[in-house]
């Protein structure tokens, strides 16, 4: 099975209500301004607001979140399926596996929006 497929996988079994989150964050963006750089904390697998928004940083301290985020090929695959037309490239993501309660490594003035399910 090739690592694309695996996180494409993994997120849809993660997904258990399909597009859920998606339209969630597109409402979100709907009202925030379309550059928008979001830091989401506890993230787990949940890649969905790179769908929407261009750069977003994801923060969990789960393994399993690690070992999903490891694969950037994988990821990046998986958002531009997800984003299809409505962009020209995938959006700028990183990932930290760290306990956000901890100071993390992310400039002051960085981010525009905090999100945390």
């Amino acid at each position: 099975m090739s690592a694309k497929l695996d996180v494409q996988r993994q997120f849809e079994e993660y997904d258990a209500h399909p597009g859920d989150r998606e339209r969630m964050f597109r409402a979100v963006a709907d009202r925030w301004p379309a550059r928008a750089r979001v830091l989401y904390l506890g993230s787990y697998i949940d890649a969905s607001p790179s769908f929407v928004f261009p750069d977003v940083t994801y923060v969990d301290v789960d393994r399993r979140a690690a070992r999903f985020f490891v694969d950037q090929d994988g990821v990046d695959a998986l958002i531009r399926e997800r984003r299809g037309d409505r962009t020209e490239a995938v959006s700028s993501w990183r990932f930290f596996q760290a306990n956000y309660a901890e100071p993390l490594e992310v400039a002051d003035g960085s981010i525009d929006l905090l999100v945390s399910l």
